[in-house]
This record gives C-alpha cells, sequence and structure tokens, in this order.
C-alpha cells in the first residue's frame, strides 16, 4: 500500500472540508470534535467505553498518538483514556481512525457529551490498559463517536464522497436519502441479513455519516455481527484446519461454517468489515479483509492471467458474483492496510505489488466491455453449438456468443435443442453487415441485420448476459444490475483514491447511464410491489433492478426496467 501510494501520490484525486471549533481554554491551535458517548450494553454503572473513532484527512498523525495529545472530556472533565492508532491511512499518511478506550458510568441506552481534543496537549492523567477488541466489546457497542454529520460525512470512512442529509436537491434527497431509508426499514423489518446479502452494511453507515442518527450504526453492528460473521468464521473442528484461523479468527470464535466465506454471496462485504474495523478496531474484521484480497487474487500474476481469471466466462454463470471472488477485496484491503501475504486453504499468500494488480484488473475489465449485436434468426434445427463458432454469411462473419429462444429468455445452452426462432449474440462482426438468408456454421437462417443492444459499450465484468434461476422474473430472465454496480464501484474508488486512469470516467458514465435507466420504485402489480415492507424492491435478491435482456426504454419493462429514473 505505502508503494502504491508512494507511486500515484501526484494523481490522488481527493477533497475533505474540516470544521475546526477553537476553544480558549485548550491549547491554542488544537481541534475539537463534537461527541457523544452510548452505553448499549445492559445494565447499569461503570461499562468499558471502546470504539474507533473515524478521522479526516490530515486531522490526526501517528505522532499526535503517540505522545498523548487526543485529550477525552466527557460532560466537561477530562477522563483517564488509552488511544491507539488503528490500521488505515489517508493518501496523506494521516490516520483513518483511532481506538479510543475509558471507562465510564452509564445506564443502558444512555448518552453523554463528550469532545475529543486533538493536539490540545498532552492528557493529564495516567492511560489505562489498552485491552484488545473482543466480539463481546463488539457486540456489547459501548462507543464515544462524532455528533456532527458535517464532520462524519468528511472522514471519508466508506470510500464514498458523501453530503449530509437534507443538503442535496430534490432529487438527490430523493434517492440517497427517501430511497435508502425505505431500504433500511425494509431490511431492518426482514431481518434477512445472514443469506444472499452484499455491501449493506457499508450504505447503512453511510445513512449514520449523512445524518448523524445512531440508529444506524447500531444496525451496523447488528448486521455484522449476528448475520454475516458466521459465514466468515472456521468451524473449530475444520478437517484439516483452516491454515488462515490466526489471521481471520484471532478472537477464537465459535459456531462458524468454513473457512473464509462459505457462498457466494457472502463475498461482496469486504469493503464493510474494512469500515467495521476501523469502526471497533476489531481485529478479526481486518483479518478476513486480508486473508481474502489474498485469495481473490493469488492465481492473477500476469496481465495475461488477468484477462483469464478477473471474469472467466463459464455458459452457466458469466460470472454473477466476479466482484467478490476476483478483485473486489483488493481496495478494502488497501483502505486499511490489510496486505499481508496470507495463506487460504487452497492458496499461497505472496507479496504483492498492488500497482501491478490493479492495473491488470483495470485492462481485464476493459477487455470485456459488451460490444454484442443481435441476429434474428428461424428454421433452427439440431443441436445448440458451442459457445465461440464462427458464423458466416456471404463473405460476412461473427463470433457466436449463445443462442436465445427470444431476447428476454434464457439461453438455450450447447447440447440442447436448437429453437426454432430466436436470436443468436455475436460479437467481432467483419465484412459487413448480415442479411435475410442462410447462414453457414449454424443451422438456420438470419431474417433480417443484426440489431444492437443498448448495453453496448458498458464493462459489466462479464463476458456476456447469461442470466439463471435467481434473476429469473415470471417466465423472463434478467441480467442483475449489480453487475454492472461492482465494477463502476472498483472503477470509481480507484479514481478517486489510487490513481486516475483516463478511461475510467468514460466507462463509469456509460454504466451509470445504464444502470440509472432501470431503476424506478415499485408500483401495484409489480412482481414484487411491497416485498418486506419496501416500496424499492425486495432487497434480498436486489429486483426490480435488473437489465431485461434487452430493455424496452420507452415503458416500464417486466423485468423492473424503463426509463423511470
Amino acid at each position: 500500500m505505502e508503494m502504491l501510494v508512494a507511486k500515484k501520490i501526484g494523481k490522488v484525486f481527493f477533497g475533505v472540508v474540516i470544521i475546526f471549533l477553537l476553544l480558549p481554554h485548550f491549547a491554542k491551535g488544537s481541534t475539537v470534535v463534537d461527541s457523544k458517548i452510548f452505553r448499549n450494553e445492559s445494565g447499569t454503572g461503570e461499562c468499558l467505553i471502546s470504539s474507533g473513532f473515524p478521522l479526516t484527512k490530515g486531522l490526526v498523525t501517528e505522532d499526535l498518538v503517540r505522545e498523548g495529545k487526543i485529550k477525552i472530556i466527557v460532560n466537561g472533565s477530562e477522563v483517564a483514556a488509552n488511544v491507539s492508532a488503528l490500521r488505515g491511512r489517508h493518501s496523506d499518511g494521516t490516520l483513518r481512525s483511532m481506538l479510543v478506550q475509558f471507562g465510564y458510568s452509564l445506564a443502558e441506552g444512555e448518552e453523554i457529551s463528550a469532545q475529543v481534543i486533538i493536539d490540545g496537549g498532552i492528557r493529564t492523567l495516567s492511560d489505562p490498559e489498552y485491552i484488545r477488541p473482543t466480539l463481546a466489546m463488539v457486540t456489547n457497542n459501548n462507543v464515544i463517536l462524532p455528533s456532527d454529520n458535517n464532520y462524519l460525512v468528511t472522514t471519508n470512512l466508506t470510500l464514498r464522497n458523501l453530503i449530509p442529509v437534507g443538503t442535496g436537491t430534490v432529487n438527490e434527497e430523493r434517492f440517497y436519502t427517501e430511497m435508502a431509508e425505505n431500504r433500511f426499514d425494509a431490511l431492518s423489518i426482514s431481518q434477512a441479513g445472514g443469506t444472499a446479502s452484499y455491501e449493506h452494511v457499508s450504505a447503512i453507515l453511510s445513512l449514520w455519516l449523512r445524518s448523524g442518527n445512531k440508529k444506524y450504526q447500531k444496525e451496523a453492528i447488528n448486521q455484522t455481527v449476528n448475520y454475516w460473521l458466521n459465514y466468515n468464521t472456521p468451524l473449530s473442528n475444520q478437517t484439516p484446519p483452516c491454515k488462515a484461523d490466526a489471521i481471520t479468527n484471532p478472537d477464537g470464535r465459535t459456531g462458524g461454517q468454513t473457512c473464509g466465506v462459505a457462498a457466494e454471496w457472502n463475498e461482496p462485504r469486504f469493503f464493510s468489515y474494512a469500515q467495521m474495523y476501523l469502526m471497533t478496531g476489531y481485529r478479526d474484521f481486518w483479518g478476513i479483509v486480508a486473508y481474502e484480497a489474498q485469495r481473490q487474487q493469488w492465481n492473477v500474476t500476469s496481465q495475461a492471467e488477468a484477462f483469464n481469471r478477473i471474469a472467466y466466462w463459464h455458459e452457466y454463470d458469466t460470472p454473477r458474483f466476479n466482484y467478490a471472488t476476483r478483485y473486489g477485496a483488493m481496495l478494502a484491503a488497501m483502505q486499511i492496510d490489510a496486505t499481508i501475504a496470507v495463506d487460504g486453504q487452497y492458496s499461497t499468500g505472496r507479496n504483492y505489488d498492488w500497482e501491478d494488480q490493479i492495473d491488470w484488473t483495470i485492462d481485464a475489465l476493459e477487455s470485456y466491455k459488451w460490444n454484442f449485436k443481435w441476429i434474428p434468426f428461424d428454421s433452427g434445427s439440431g443441436a445448440v453449438p458451442v459457445r465461440g463458432i464462427t458464423i458466416t454469411q456471404n463473405g460476412v462473419s461473427a463470433t457466436l456468443l449463445g443462442v436465445y429462444p427470444s431476447m428476454h429468455d434464457e439461453q438455450a445452452f450447447s447440447g440442447n435443442a436448437m429453437p426454432a426462432t430466436g436470436y443468436f449474440m455475436v460479437n467481432n462482426i467483419t465484412g459487413g453487415s448480415f442479411a435475410a438468408g442462410a447462414l453457414t456454421g449454424i443451422s438456420a437462417s438470419a431474417t433480417g441485420v443484426e440489431i444492437s443492444d443498448y448495453r453496448e459499450g458498458i464493462v459489466a465484468g462479464s463476458l456476456q448476459n447469461s442470466p439463471r434461476g435467481l434473476t429469473s422474473v415470471g417466465d423472463t430472465s434478467c441480467i442483475p444490475i449489480f453487475q454492472l454496480i461492482f465494477p463502476t464501484y472498483f472503477m470509481v474508488d480507484t479514481y478517486l483514491y489510487f490513481y486516475q486512469d483516463p478511461r475510467i470516467p468514460a466507462i463509469v458514465k456509460r454504466n451509470l447511464d445504464v444502470i440509472l435507466q432501470n431503476i424506478r420504485p415499485t408500483v401495484e402489480g409489480d412482481v414484487y410491489y411491497g416485498w418486506n415492507g419496501g416500496i424499492w424492491g425486495n432487497h434480498t435478491y436486489v429486483k426490480p433492478y435488473p437489465l431485461e435482456n434487452p430493455i424496452n426504454v420507452a415503458a416500464t419493462s417486466t423485468c423492473g426496467g424503463g426509463n423511470q429514473a
């Protein structure tokens, strides 16, 4: 991480605003961050306050922490506190977060005003002993946190450029506040966070940063501890023993399920884990990110391997969760300096040149840019051929990507009966355009010229649209919109926080144009209207935000598409 930052520091695009409140009775130049302490643990009396405290860029150096120049004031009086630096640095080398620990007498649910004084002189009270955060401490959630959302949004905790609630345009508030709060309420009602879910903890933390409302911070802890963590906890009796135990489970948690992650849907969570580490100082969160960053990239050792592995092709799944399984954890690991070599169950840890890994990934993603078209056909017979064959007609040729009975149906896979009519998905067209007439290389005739697709030019991290089971709606089949969102996030985060590859802005704009074209509130009559208490779709499988194959941009489509955003 340090090498990458050193190489790219001149290209970093990053802006923060820090509000300085100067109080005359503290040292000149000190910064006061208004805060509150909360007790969420049951009971009364003295409890241990232990939490990460997110910091803005340029505010706190390691030297300030080492020299004891961070004071904690509660109810107007300094308290004896232990303050330590957490891993993870802003691009200028200052801390992203620090761990603050002290004892204080509170009742469950009570909150008290506090201040964190930065560079206000050396603490006058002896530091209590540092206590390594445990799962019980994280679950207790007795914390000291900034109370001003104007400060919180400047910490960049979630690697998102955020604005406080109520300060956006009407449309921004509708989509980024109203919709987000509705999704939060639906998620809390359903409590389905342990199944197929993605980075919603990070999204919940963004709501906390924007609003300062403690309910979001509490739910982020709840979702992570009670619904996610066991999926990333090695079994105590795993055979053979999990090689990454010392990194992913140093706290010795029990009741887990597997070494690493248990299922594909649990993998796109590592920004959330990184951010929860910065919120809690819990080393298991850090270790999970370190392990996954290694596991995902261990066999991407060259540009050629990146082309083959970042989004490998399989006709049954191309793949739906590639962000998680191949490159999603890289940037999360660099956010918290979780870049050590870690041996996995079936992989060997190595010391990466992270600049190479990111460059190879961007090149691979760009190479997957969708450029396919559709050839309508009839007179289909025989069996569906394998993907990759060449179709020709009077000097025009194209590469076959798939056979579809209609643009809205699932793919007909190789070896099955060729549909009598349908569409061939093709790319690499050379020699002109197809026309009505017989085709060579496949048992069918074209009924007209090839048809463009509204998704041409997107970078979806997949080689073609091959939707299956979970993404079907009624008798239609759709590619879920997160197939675009995941690589778009990766491109945005890379551009803003690591280096400005000149290809990224155009890719991001093309992807966002298509994403926004497909997002709308559900209406009565939609398949998932009112599901789980929300009007913005079923959060479990991200419906109704799929990319229909293709959509009718003039009207609402059966897959939830249409120009509704």
